[in-house]
Parts: structure tokens; C-alpha cells; sequence
């Protein structure tokens, strides 16, 4: 819809009030830190519930946490409720696996990111340690591992190697949208009287209804420890306003206990209700599974009515909603994880909120409202790394929206917003067999993924297709345990043409994919579904209910929806078999023993160090080249297709995806050097079809060229592309449209998924590197989510400053 120019220029005029400045400086100069307080109650509650039915177990340890979980209300905030009384802070998710306790236990106090150090006294740490032991080999996890491995499963040795990043059972509950707008509508008292009605439907003769209401019955047990949870922080702030001296902040408490008192049991009334509900909603979903990954969905959908209404009413004004729309997005800022070794390496910084602004509504018309634009605007001022916002483009899209999310990414810096194609999505999910009406009411989850209204996503694991292409270099071997991973491709050194190459690249992917993610992952995801669940996160579905089966068990409206394969084939690949193709074949200066060896010293020593520049000068995938460019898409096309012939737990069609995330990092820690003059165990091409940092040389628009041609667009459901582009050269309007239209085009004339922009002069990096206290809050796009550059791994840290730094086209 048309944005009020009026209500445009009232936006531009907002700046930050000292409460939210306030609240931003003490997120920003806080400790994190780890506690107890979760992590304990579970243990507590497992320990009570010995020999209960899972569903039942679970309800009952999401009731004592809403319980007695301690909490806090902390000085100006209008919206409360938080993972632990601290500005920053979380408790190990031991409950999924006893690792996240054993390591703290051990004194490894990383939450996020390798260089986010937590704090955590003593008696916690000792008190997480004893927990550990008693969830030590009865954790979920271990149990579905354990269990995936009486079946004959070898993925664990594929990890080992490298050749996968597999999920674990917790990635059954990552990526759950609750039905928001339901929510907001019923109240969880509505969502209990629907529950209610369902039971008493259930016959149970059918031994299907007995588990059938175990669910239920722990989702509702769910709704009400959430009410209850609710009512807490009521009884908080009426008693701290009985004893606020200050009337303005004591009329503020009070309010906050109204609030709390009715939602989320009962519909909000207003703006700032709609906005306690969803706090509470989004907050619940990390204390039943302590788990990231939440998302946030259509917010400027959901809370448009209330907003519209208070507005006509006089009840708020624009800076109002401004000022509560920034403490909301300050407390999902505030949400911390503690990530295990191998989810800290793939996902650094990550916490997962994602939110989506504009596009399309269910009806085709475009959605873009006031609140979308205010939205945008108070995301360039709060500049948090949380949540993570994707514009929404189709061709109807304002050209004042898109224009405002470019400078909300110059203020933030770090890829946020990223921009999204409405035009390309929403076809490729009613392919899927999605309904037009929910392709158009999709969602952002995980890395950049869409998801339809109704769906619900969960990834078998991620292919290193780099790795892949080591092994085939050695006949199915692993240079570096000296272990046969692969299946007999072929001796290379007998290979006769690129195409046989190309050949036995292929059959190394089908064999491992086939093994490890399409068989291995299921059957751990299986073993994973009777040890570990959500029953209330689940009934915040109407179709759980409905279906009285959990989301992946077929309880979504699109089983089909349920997983997908997400493919690293890497740009390193495609630019190792152009060099191999042009000195081998074509030009016949090298071969092929030549080049194995020179990989096999890693390049180092005066006679490989040539070798390897001779391979450096081959041309590369990322400068609108029709040869390494052809050679990608060959390679993505073939292995989306392949990834698309395997099926998920309910016998339907694996997703083909391209995944983002850092898993370039710990994919090139264990993948040797490669003909495209790539040093061993170094990171390898980021997101999922950007070229070689610093490789793409020609310019924004052939990087993009070639990013459109990586890809046959009308079989990938998506694709992640980073950019860089200085903060210096968007300055003014005039640049933000002309940097607007190269995006556009790439949308336009390749019918493209997505892009995200670092917009962030180079050198600002490299200072925040040498000293990161003075750039605590300086943001950046890893992959698929945005992160604090200080917080990351030096070798990402690395990584994010080579990358090509673009420039406007003239």
C-alpha cells in the first residue's frame, strides 16, 4: 500500500529516547552471564517424573520452570520478561545434552561465539557440573546418537571427517512460528477452550487417542504454567510500583501489571498488550527447550490492527509506538545461548531471530504499512545484532519501504535487513504444493529459508561439498585420517577430461548424501522424536491440535515441508575444476600428479608455491565469466536435483536448500588444499553461492551476474548471497536508489532469491580486530544472521574482512 508521506516524514523525525539509550548502553557494557537456574529445575523436574509418558515429562518441566524460574524486572523497561535476571544472560540446555553442562563443569564458559566469554560463580558452575552427571548418557541427545547407532548408522564417523554437518535431535524444535495471529486473537484461555474441545473428541479405545491426549494435555498443562508465568511479573511490578517513589515510572509499573494480569491468557487490548503477549509467547518458546532459533515472523502484519486502532483512538502516538516497538527489540536483543562445540563453530554469534517486513498479504496486494516503515526505522537506531530483519520485495513494494531498509542497513552495518524476492519465493513454495494464500504469507527461518503459513522445517544436516571434492581427488579416501570415506570414484590420475572429474564428483556426493543425511540423520531424527519434544510450543499450531500430532510427525499443514538438504557445494569447487580444466586439458602445463602433490605439500616450497600461482590465475566463479560460472551452476543444479530425489521421515521429497550459517569455518578447518590454490584447513567461499573472498573482482553487478547464473532459479527453493559495499559511498539518497537498483536488477533478471549487504568501511573491521572494547556493538552479516564482529572467531573475523568490498557502478 501507498506509505503516507506525512507519516513518513513524522518516522525520519524519531530518534532514540534516553530510556532505550539506557537500555542499549547496559546491553552493550554488561557480562554475560551462564546460571544454574534452568538447568537445575529441569534436572529436578526429570528426576520427579521418572517412568511418565515424554509428553507428560516434558508439559511438567515447562510448568515448574514457568514456576519457579527466578525473574526480574529491570529499571525503564515497558516490556518484560527474560531468560534470567541478568542484562545478558542463559542456563545450558542440559536437558537436551549433558556436553552443554560437562563443559562448563570443565571451565569452558563460551556461550555464542568463541570470543564471548560468560561469567558464573562458583556455586552455579558447581551446581551445572552435578547436574551434567545425573543427564550424562540419558540425555537426549547421547540417547537418539546411541540409539541411531545400534542401526548401523556411520554418521557420526562422516562428521568426524567432515563431510557433513549433521542436526541434532534439538533441530526438532528449531524453527517453530507460533500462529501469532491466532494467539493474539483467542488468548491462551482460546487456545485452552480449543484443546478442551479436541479431548473431548478422543475415543480412547484407539490406543492413537491415548497418545493423542498426552500431548494435548501437556500442551494445555503449558498454557496455563504460562499464565501463571505471566501473573508473576504482575505481582512483581505492583509491588515494585508500591514502592517506586518516581510517578511517572510508578504509573508505568502498574500499567505493566495490567498488562500482565491479561495477557497472554486473554486477547490484548492494545498496542502494548499485543506487544507483552508476544514477549511472553517468543520468550516461552526458549524456556521450554532453551533452545535458539525463534521466529518472529509478519510482526508488522500481526500488530498492525492494534497499532492502527490506538493511533485513531489518541491512545498512542507514532512516537510512542516507536519507544515500545524499540524496548520489544531491545529485549530480543537481550536473549543469549550457549551453544555446544560444534553448533558455537557453525553458528557463530547466533542466537536466530528472524523477522520479516513488507511483501505480499494473502491476497496479492502489497502488505507494506506505517508500521513496517516505523519498524525499519527503529532498527536502524536501536542497531542490535537481534532480530534479524528480511525485507520483503515484489514489484508493488514502495519504493520509499526499500529505500528506508537500505539506510536502516547503513546505520546497523551488518547485513540487516537483507532483502528478499516475493516474486521468486512465493512461486517455488505453492511448487512445493503450499496453498498460494500461505506462499504468501511466508516467513524467514533459520538461514534465510522461507516458510510457508502452515509448514514447519527441519534439516537432516549440510553437506561440505569441498570436502566431497577432496575425497574424490583421492578414489573415495580422506587425506587427512587416511580414512576411506568415499566409494572408488576413480584414480584421477587416469582421468582423460574435465568430465570425468565431473563424473566422479557426482557419485561421491550420491553415496555420501544418500548415506549420511538422506539415512543417517532420519534415523537419528526418529530416534531423536521419542526422547525429546514441545507439546506447547506444538499446540500454539491450529493443525497440531487439529491433527493431534506433533509438527514432525505430521501435525503441520505441509508434511511435505519437513526437511530439507542443505548443499555447501562452495565456489571452490567449480574454480578447482576450471584450473584443473585450463592447465591440465586445455593448456597442458600441468598434471594431474603435479597438482595432487602440490596439494599434498599444501602448496609450500618454491616449486608448489608456482603451481599454486599458476592455479590462482585461472579464472574464477564471481566475475560474470561464462566458463567457472556455467561450472557452478552445473554443479548446484545436479546436486539440488540429486539432494531432491531423497525423501524425508514421511516418505515425501527432500527440500533442496543452499545453507549459510559459518560452517565455511569449520568445513575448511577440515578440508585440505585444493586445486583452486586454496591452502589447507583454511576457511573456504562464505554464505552459500558467494564466490572466493576477494576473488570476485569485476564489480558488484558481475558478482551478481554471476549469482544469478549459479543457480537454475526455478528448481532451488534458495540461496544465501553476502555483499560488501562501503557505509562511504551511501550517503545520500541518490546513492541508496542507485545501490537499491543493482539488488533489483538481480531480482528482476535472474528471478533471484535473496541478498544481504555488509555496508561497513573495511578498515572499521580491521580496528574493531585489534581492539574490540571500543566496538562492542559494531555488527556484521556472517552468513544467513547477523552477529557482533568482536564476538566471533578470529579466523571468521578474517574471513568477513577479505571479502571484495564492492563499489556504486557509475
Amino acid at each position: 500500500m501507498a506509505l503516507s508521506q506525512e507519516t513518513i516524514s513524522r518516522v525520519d523525525k524519531i530518534a532514540l529516547t534516553d530510556r532505550v539509550k539506557a537500555m542499549r548502553d547496559e546491553l552493550f557494557h554488561s557480562k554475560i552471564y551462564i546460571t544454574a537456574d534452568r538447568s537445575h529445575i529441569c534436572t529436578l523436574s526429570w528426576q520427579e517424573t521418572e517412568g511418565q509418558h515424554l509428553y507428560t515429562r516434558r508439559g511438567k518441566l515447562f510448568e515448574k520452570i514457568c514456576d519457579e524460574l527466578p525473574i526480574a524486572i529491570r529499571d525503564g523497561e515497558l516490556i518484560v520478561g527474560s531468560q534470567t535476571p541478568h542484562a545478558r544472560g542463559a542456563s545450558p540446555q542440559i536437558d537436551y545434552s549433558a556436553q552443554a553442562g560437562l563443559d562448563i563443569a570443565a571451565g569452558d564458559f563460551r556461550t555464542r561465539g568463541d570470543l564471548a566469554i560468560a561469567t558464573i560463580t562458583e556455586e552455579d558452575q558447581k551446581q551445572i557440573a552435578e547436574d551434567a552427571q545425573y543427564w550424562k548418557g540419558k540425555s537426549p541427545n547421547e540417547m537418539a546418537y546411541a540409539t541411531a547407532a545400534e542401526c548401523g548408522n556411520e554418521e557420526d564417523e562422516y562428521r568426524k571427517v567432515g563431510v557433513c554437518r549433521p542436526m541434532g535431535t534439538g533441530a526438532i524444535t528449531y524453527h517453530i512460528l507460533p500462529d501469532y495471529e491466532r494467539i493474539l486473537k483467542k488468548g491462551l484461555r482460546g487456545i485452552i477452550e480449543e484443546v478442551n474441545a479436541k479431548i473431548a473428541t478422543l475415543d480412547y479405545t484407539d490406543a492413537s487417542h491415548a497418545d493423542q491426549w498426552y500431548l494435548l494435555e501437556a500442551g494445555r498443562r503449558g498454557c496455563e504454567a504460562m499464565i501463571r508465568y505471566a501473573h508473576r511479573h504482575a505481582e512483581l511490578a505492583r509491588k515494585m510500583a508500591a514502592e517506586e517513589k518516581d510517578p511517572a515510572r510508578k504509573a508505568e509499573l502498574e500499567k505493566i501489571a495490567s498488562n500482565c494480569d491479561w495477557v497472554p491468557e486473554n486477547p490484548p487490548r492494545d498496542f502494548w498488550e499485543a506487544l507483552q503477549l508476544e514477549r511472553f509467547i517468543y520468550l516461552g518458546q526458549n524456556l521450554e527447550t532453551g533452545q535458539r532459533s525463534q521466529i518472529l515472523g509478519r510482526q508488522d502484519q500481526y500488530l498492525y490492527p492494534f497499532y492502527k486502532k490506538d493511533i485513531e483512538k489518541g491512545t498512542l502516538t507514532v512516537e510512542q509506538a516507536a519507544e515500545l516497538w524499540a524496548c520489544f527489540q531491545m529485549k530480543v536483543a537481550q536473549m543469549e545461548v550457549i551453544h555446544g562445540g560444534l553448533a558455537r563453530d557453525t553458528s557463530q554469534g547466533h542466537y536466530g531471530t528472524k523477522l520479516v517486513l513488507g511483501g505480499l498479504d494473502r491476497e496479492g496486494n502489497d502488505a507494506t504499512n506505517e508500521l513496517s516503515y516505523l519498524m525499519l526505522h527503529v532498527m536502524g537506531l536501536v542497531k542490535t545484532a537481534e532480530p534479524a530483519y528480511y525485507v520483503r520485495w515484489s514489484p508493488s513494494t514502495p519504493k520509499d519501504f526499500v529505500i528506508k531498509g537500505v539506510w536502516a542497513n547503513t546505520q546497523v552495518g551488518g547485513g540487516n535487513p537483507a532483502f528478499h524476492n516475493d516474486v521468486h519465493t512465493i512461486r517455488m513454495l505453492t511448487e512445493e504444493g503450499c496453498s498460494l494464500e500461505d506462499a504468501r504469507d511466508y516467513a524467514i527461518y533459520g538461514c534465510s529459508h522461507p516458510h510457508a503459513y502452515g509448514a514447519h522445517h527441519w534439516s537432516p544436516g549440510t553437506v561440505n561439498g569441498a570436502k566431497i571434492f577432496e575425497i574424490t581427488m583421492y578414489n573415495g579416501y580422506d587425506p587427512r585420517t587416511k580414512k576411506k570415506i568415499g566409494i572408488e570414484s576413480g584414480d584421477p590420475r587416469t582421468f582423460t577430461w574435465i568430465g570425468d572429474w565431473i563424473e566422479a564428483y557426482k557419485k561421491q556426493w550420491a553415496y555420501i548424501v544418500h548415506n549420511v543425511v538422506s539415512w543417517g540423520s532420519q534415523v537419528r531424527f526418529l530416534c531423536g522424536a521419542e526422547f525429546y519434544s514441545c507439546p506447547w510450543q506444538q499446540i500454539l499450531h491450529s493443525d497440531v491440535i487439529k491433527k493431534g500430532r506433533v509438527l514432525e510427525k505430521g501435525g503441520c499443514r505441509y508434511p511435505q515441508s519437513i526437511g530439507q538438504v542443505n548443499s555447501r557445494v562452495f565456489a571452490d569447487v567449480a574454480d578447482a575444476l576450471i584450473a584443473i580444466k585450463k592447465f591440465v586439458y586445455d593448456e597442458k602445463l600441468l598434471t594431474v600428479d603435479e597438482i595432487l602433490e602440490a596439494c599434498e605439500h599444501n602448496f609450500e616450497g618454491e616449486k608448489y608455491a608456482r603451481i599454486q600461482d599458476m592455479l590462482k590465475s585461472a579464472p574464477k566463479y564471481g566475475n560474470d565469466l561464462d566458463e567457472p560460472d556455467s561450472m557452478y551452476r552445473l554443479l548446484n543444479n545436479w546436486a539440488g536435483e540429486f539432494n531432491k530425489t531423497q525423501k524425508n521421515i514421511l516418505g515425501y521429497n527432500l527440500r533442496a536448500t543452499f545453507s549459510a550459517a559459518s560452517l565455511h569455518i569449520p568445513f575448511g578447518k577440515v578440508t585440505g588444499a585444493l586445486p583452486n590454490g586454496r591452502k589447507a584447513f583454511t576457511p573456504l567461499a562464505a554464505g552459500s553461492i558467494d564466490p572466493v573472498s576477494g576473488d570476485d573482482t569485476a564489480g558488484p553487478a558481475a558478482t551478481m551476474a554471476s549469482a544469478g547464473k549459479a543457480i537454475d532459479w526455478t528448481r532451488t527453493t534458495d540461496a544465501v548471497l553476502n555483499q560488501k559495499m562501503p557505509k562511504s559511498l551511501l550517503q545520500t539518497r541518490e546513492q541508496m536508489e542507485k545501490f537499491w537498483s543493482i539488488t533489483e536488477t538481480y531480482f528482476e533478471d535472474y528471478d533471484a532469491y535473496q541478498v544481504q549487504w555488509n555496508i561497513e568501511d573495511a578498515e572499521v573491521y580491521k580496528a574493531a580486530k585489534k581492539d574490540p572494547a571500543s566496538y562492542k556493538d559494531l555488527i556484521v552479516r556472517v552468513g544467513g544472521y547477523s552477529a557482533y564482529f568482536v564476538e566471533i572467531a578470529p579466523a571468521l573475523q578474517d574471513e568477513i574482512i577479505r571479502r571484495t568490498e564492492q563499489y556504486l557502478p557509475a
